[in-house]
């Protein structure tokens, strides 16, 4: 047997050829992303821990659901009192909704690159001042101005509460977890007009902006003193993708020139280069 039959009986490894081997390279799966190594991780922390955050994004998105309905029963009082027309509050009502119905866009994407405990906290104090802000108001403009910033700040919780239970528990155990959260925001429109009714009856229409704004101050402190954040960036897609971004942005700035060094000569240098 002559050395070029042993040679083709035996290929070597730089013999193989090239696509084989980009196709085994392209069938490694990705990196699973949700179970990157973390400090901290939530995932990780005791049961009591978990169980004290998931009961205040529970209260926090009861709120979402309370403070759409519990002015219902006082709108008569409110009418005679301000006063306004039942056209302005019937308005009222419908920025109320629709506020409250966009702005988890914004929440949802400010989450996912600077956390959800700067989110929670953030929107519950704009959903305080603007209880606060309706509670002494003088005016039909002025109470509608600030509910939708009350829409606004009681929205956050509804787009960031399941994206923060899926931070802390494993796929097995959400589906308890998500419907425990899920209660909240459902009981809230129903007790709603039964607490404002009640407040309207007792204390009057202002009592009820100033139960919600004792309500929202409570959960914005005890975010703010007793929750700890369950974001982390090595396990969110939309933080890789924009600090990607900015690294490109970082390089294309140092190197201004790149593309004139990648361009052909001119017919200037050529002739220079020939002297």
């Amino acid at each position: 047997m002559t050395l070029n039959d042993h040679a083709s009986i035996h290929p070597s490894a730089s013999a193989l050829p090239l696509d084989s081997t980009m196709a085994h390279m392209s069938e490694v799966a990705p990196p699973d992303i949700e179970h990157m190594p973390v400090v901290n991780d939530p995932r990780a922390w005791s049961p009591i821990r978990k169980n004290i955050s998931l009961a205040m994004i529970s209260s926090a998105s009861m709120i979402a659901g309370l403070a759409g309905s519990i002015q219902n029963p006082a709108v008569q009082q409110m009418q005679e009192n301000l006063p306004a027309t039942s056209a302005q509050f019937s308005w009222s009502i419908s920025a109320f909704v629709l506020v409250q119905g966009l702005i988890p866009l914004v929440w949802s994407a400010i989450s996912e690159v600077k956390g959800r405990k700067l989110v929670y906290v953030v929107s519950l104090a704009l959903f305080t001042v603007g209880s606060v802000v309706v509670a002494v108001s003088r005016s039909a403009g002025l109470l509608i101005g600030f509910r939708c910033l009350q829409a606004a700040g009681s929205s956050a919780v509804i787009s960031i509460g399941a994206a923060t239970l899926a931070d802390m528990y494993e796929p097995a155990e959400r589906g308890t977890k998500m419907g425990i959260y899920y209660i909240a925001p459902l009981l809230g429109p129903s007790i709603g007009p039964i607490l404002g009714g009640g407040l309207t009856t007792g204390l009057g229409w202002r009592a009820i902006f100033w139960f919600l704004s004792i309500v929202g101050s409570s959960i914005c402190f005890s975010f703010a003193v007793l929750f700890h954040d369950t974001f982390r960036k090595e396990r969110s897609l939309t933080y890789q993708n924009v600090l990607k971004k900015r690294l490109e942005g970082v390089v294309n700035r140092k190197s201004p020139h790149a593309d004139l060094e990648n361009s052909p000569p001119s017919t200037g240098v050529i002739f220079l280069s020939k002297i």
